[in-house]
Order: structure tokens, then C-alpha cells, then sequence
């Protein structure tokens, strides 16, 4: 027996009472974010919120200091969604569904009791609109999660997916599986985190997303570990927002020459491909073929005595930027004579501290992008002539040079660079400065950029109601990742596991097609058809 679908819409939302009760009831349409207790973040007043709280300023009646490098960041979302195989059983659907959305809520609502701030909301200033402030509630009240957890009901199951998850086509993760589908406009008010729990194919998606303001890579690595803690209910103590670390301001502007991500010329900026034109993939590759690959690569370091480092992740992300180089090249996107480069963004805060350590307590935006760059010559070998063609095969030369430049591109920040782009930030508009970082990519030729979300995952999945399986995947979302994104995807054993190794690419369609070609005909990757 199946749920009256009439109780159901593709965007409902949570209540789960303040009490200490079991209830759990179903809202109405989210599209409109209407309710008793909950505000629309496209208003430009603050409706009545309920009679004993008169206003949103009374419920969100603390504010969080904002560093420049928040104050900067593009006012959207990254979009990550985590998913698991899911026994559903239509007998009994209903019951299930009740059970996900009490224990998924309560798991994400300690989550933002660790960290209270995330329980609140973006808005403009009134003094100056490109200057944002954090808003949040003293005491978070589960009623208010209205605005911020959704849930969509299944379809009739009729396929049962089992193992690898990763085979499954890109386009079940579009912005339909998150709560904004679309980024925030200017001045609108938007929460620092939201989650959409929706059913596919006999899998549960949790369509996390998590605002670029006030979201890095380690405080995504911290968010996603304290959620899985609290399905297995752990009770922390909550996270005093008054030690929250935050970059050094210093005086002056910023050494513009220390970030080459940036280009402040007037130039014109390459016309990005159309959407229609871009395809995404989840590429596995083999983890024995990987072992050989970072094998090879130590051997060319050790005998040239170069003194480079390239980890694993070095030599997985310098694979795809030698492939997808040479597969642009025989596409005449890249030239002989033309510099590639990569735009590798990465948490700032945890290349300042000693040894690189994870601090399990960051809650802010670091995020810093470094730069790789290698002439087509030397990365590819491309030929002087352009009638000639390029090497049959890449060669682990290749890939070892673009693993150093990598690690090494890595290795040159420290907290220097890090005061240097604050204070960079804190004398630049925010719209002057994207302007800026935008001109220097040039996605569809010459640029790339890499993202390594291999922390992100736990060494347990989150526990969660008739999930089948102890791996939890993640899939960005298919209508936001950009051309020319690269991103290193967590695994199920981790760093050092024996499991296959994943790469998220979206490339121009052409370009896509070519580049898988090209590793299947070398041994890479072998097609699922």
C-alpha cells in the first residue's frame, strides 16, 4: 500500500515539534517558503513570524562577525548531495518515510545546535547592500526547521541499485534535489544550510546545500562528520561561536601579484560554453591502475632528483589535467604555444597551521585558490608543428611534472598569503574582485579547476534508516558544476583503502566524449555498456 500522494508535493517540509513527542507533520509547498514559523528569503520585509515572537529579529536575535574573505565570497551555494542504497518497501512506505524524516531531521537540527550560527540567515546590510550579516537565534527552535529541511516522496521503484552508486547517470543529481534550485539574488536573505531528503532508484538523496559564505572545504569535512556522529546519537557539547577562528586583518591593500587566479586588466572575459553544451561524469578509475600511476610518478622523482613531492590526489588530479589538455588539443581548444593552468581551490586556514593538521572546530571560509600553470610544450608535448600530432600515450613524466606543480603550488601558501588576500578582500568590491577571477579563467581552453572532496566522506556512513550499505557517496549537483571542474571524490576506505578511485569531470560534450576515448583506449577506464 502506498501514501495518498495527494499528502505528498516535490518540495514539503519538516515539523517536528518542540516536545518531546514522536509527531512529525507534513507542511505545504516549500517553493512558496510560507508558514507560520518560517520567513520567505525573497521578501523584502520581515512578515510576522508567530504572536508570542513578533519578528524575524526577534528570533534571529544574535549576529556573527563576518571576516573580509565571507564578506567576498560569491553569495551561492555548493551543492553536494550524499547518497546511500535505500531498501524501500512499498507495503509499508508511508511508516518508512516517517521514520527517515524524524531521524534525518534530528540529526541535522543537533548539527545546528553545534554550531548555532547555521540555524540563521543572510541578509544585506541596510548601510551598505554589498556587505552581508549572519543573523541567528539565541535558542533554535525545531519548528523553525521549516525553512530549512524539504522532502520529496518516491516514485514506484523499479530499479534496485546495488554496489558502486557511482554508475549512476549525473543527471539524477540536479538542482531538483536540493532546496534552492537556484543561487541567491542580490539582496535576498538565504540561510547558511539546507537539506532536501528525495528518493531515486531504490537510493535516498540528502541534497545538502551549504552557503560559499561562510562554508570551506574543512568546515564542510567538520559539518559532514558531526552529522554522522549525531545519526548514531552523539551528544556534543555545542561549539562556542566566540572561538571561532578567524584570518589576521592587517593594513594596506594586498600584494596583487602574490594570486595569480586574478586578472585585473580590462580585458574581455572568455563567453562561456552553454549549458546545453556541457556534459558531467563520474569517472572511476581502477585502484590498482592508480597504484602504478603514483608508483611511475615516485620513480621519475627519485631518478631526475627533482626534491618534488606528489601524493596520491597529485597524481590522480595531474593525470586529468595532462588528459583532458591533450584531449582540448586534438580538439584545437589548446595550442602549442598556449600556458595551461589550474585554479586548485582549497581551505586557506589549514596550510597556516603546522603540519598541516585538520582542525576539527573550524566554522569559517578560508577558501584560497592556488595556481599551477605548464606550457603546452612541456605538459603534453605538444608539437611545434601543428601538423604533427601528439604522443600516442601519456607518459609518466608528464604526469609526475603536473603532480609536483600541483603539491608544490600547494606547499607555497602559508599564513602570509592568507593576510595578504584578507586584506586583499577587505579593499576590493566583491563584484570588481569575481569580475577579476573570472577574466583569468578561461574554462573552455586553457583553464582548469580541481576540488578534492576526498575528506568530506567519513569512515562510516551516516546511519540511517533502511540504508543498505556502510558507504555514503557524494555527487555534486549536475546544473551547477562549471566546464573545465575536476573533483576528486571521497572513497570508502578512505585515503588508504584498496577501493577504486572516482573523478567527477564536466567538460564541453565534444571534450568529454573525447577524453573518455582516449582513457579507455589507454587502459583508464572501461565504459559501463
Amino acid at each position: 500500500m502506498r501514501p495518498d500522494p495527494a499528502i505528498f508535493d516535490h518540495t514539503e517540509g519538516i515539523i517536528i515539534s518542540s516536545d518531546d513527542s514522536d509527531v512529525i507533520e507534513i507542511t505545504g509547498s516549500a517553493s512558496q517558503r510560507r508558514s507560520s514559523t518560517s520567513f520567505d528569503p525573497r521578501l523584502d520585509e520581515l512578515p510576522v513570524i508567530e504572536s508570542r515572537r513578533t519578528s524575524a529579529e526577534d528570533i534571529l536575535n544574535l549576529t556573527l562577525e563576518l571576516s573580509p574573505l565571507e564578506q567576498s565570497a560569491p553569495r551561492r551555494y555548493i551543492r553536494i548531495a550524499m547518497a546511500l542504497p535505500w531498501a524501500q518497501h512499498d507495503n509499508f512506505l508511508s511508516m518508512q518515510l516517517e521514520e527517515v524524516r524524524k531521524f534525518i531531521g534530528e540529526a541535522f537540527f543537533k548539527t545546528l545546535q553545534h554550531w548555532p550560527f547555521l540555524g540563521g540567515c543572510f541578509y544585506p546590510s541596510t548601510r551598505d547592500a554589498s556587505k552581508l550579516k549572519l543573523r541567528y537565534p539565541e535558542n533554535l527552535d525545531r519548528r523553525e526547521l521549516t525553512r530549512l529541511v524539504r522532502i520529496q516522496a518516491p516514485d514506484e521503484s523499479n530499479t534496485i541499485i546495488r554496489g558502486n552508486l557511482y554508475r549512476l547517470e549525473m543527471e539524477t543529481f540536479g538542482k531538483e534535489r536540493f532546496v534552492w534550485e537556484d543561487d541567491p539574488e542580490y539582496g535576498d536573505w538565504f540561510p547558511p544550510v539546507t537539506v532536501k531528503i528525495s528518493f531515486v532508484d531504490s537510493v535516498i538523496v540528502l541534497g545538502f546545500a551549504f552557503s560559499e559564505v561562510i562554508f570551506d572545504g574543512e568546515f564542510l569535512q567538520n559539518f559532514f562528520r558531526q552529522f554522522t556522529r549525531n545519526t548514531y546519537g552523539a551528544n556534543d557539547k555545542p561549539f562556542g561561536v566566540g572561538r571561532r577562528s578567524l584570518p589576521e586583518v592587517i593594513d594596506g591593500k594586498g600584494d596583487m601579484e602574490l594570486f595569480p587566479c586574478y586578472d585585473w586588466s580590462c580585458g574581455i572575459p572568455e563567453y562561456p560554453t552553454p549549458r546545453k553544451n556541457l556534459r558531467c561524469q563520474v569517472i572511476t578509475l581502477d585502484s590498482r591502475a592508480v597504484q602504478g600511476l603514483y608508483g611511475a610518478v615516485q620513480e621519475v622523482i627519485t631518478s631526475e632528483k627533482t626534491g618534488g613531492v606528489a601524493l596520491y590526489e597529485d597524481c590522480i588530479l595531474a593525470m586529468f589535467w595532462v588528459a583532458i589538455m591533450r584531449t582540448r588539443f586534438q580538439n584545437g581548444r589548446f595550442g602549442s604555444r598556449d600556458l595551461g593552468r589550474v585554479n586548485y581551490s582549497v581551505p586557506g586556514a589549514s596550510h597556516t597551521r603546522n603540519l598541516r593538521r585538520i582542525d576539527p572546530q573550524h566554522c569559517s571560509n578560508s577558501t584560497i585558490t592556488v595556481v599551477a600553470s605548464c606550457s603546452a610544450q612541456d605538459l603534453i608535448r605538444a608539437p611545434n608543428d601543428p601538423h604533427d600530432s601528439l604522443p600516442r600515450q601519456m607518459r609518466p613524466e608528464d604526469v609526475a611534472l603536473a603532480a609536483q606543480l600541483l603539491r608544490s603550488a600547494l606547499q607555497e601558501f602559508n599564513v602570509h598569503h592568507l593576510c595578504q588576500l584578507t586584506a586583499l578582500k577587505n579593499t576590493t568590491s566583491p563584484i570588481e574582485e569575481r569580475a577579476a577571477y573570472e577574466r583569468a579563467l578561461r574554462r573552455h581552453t586553457d583553464s582548469l579547476t580541481f576540488e578534492n572532496w576526498i575528506c568530506y566522506g567519513t569512515d562510516y556512513a551516516a546511519r540511517i534508516p533502511f540504508a543498505q550499505d556502510q558507504k555514503t557517496f557524494f555527487f555534486p549537483c549536475n546544473d551547477h558544476i562549471r566546464e573545465g571542474t575536476a573533483i576528486l571524490l571521497p572513497r570508502k576506505g578512505q585515503y588508504w583503502g584498496n577501493e577504486n578511485w572516482n573523478v567527477c569531470v564536466c567538460l564541453a560534450e565534444d571534450d568529454l566524449g573525447m577524453l573518455l576515448h582516449n582513457l579507455e583506449r589507454e587502459g583508464w577506464w572501461k565504459s559501463n555498456k
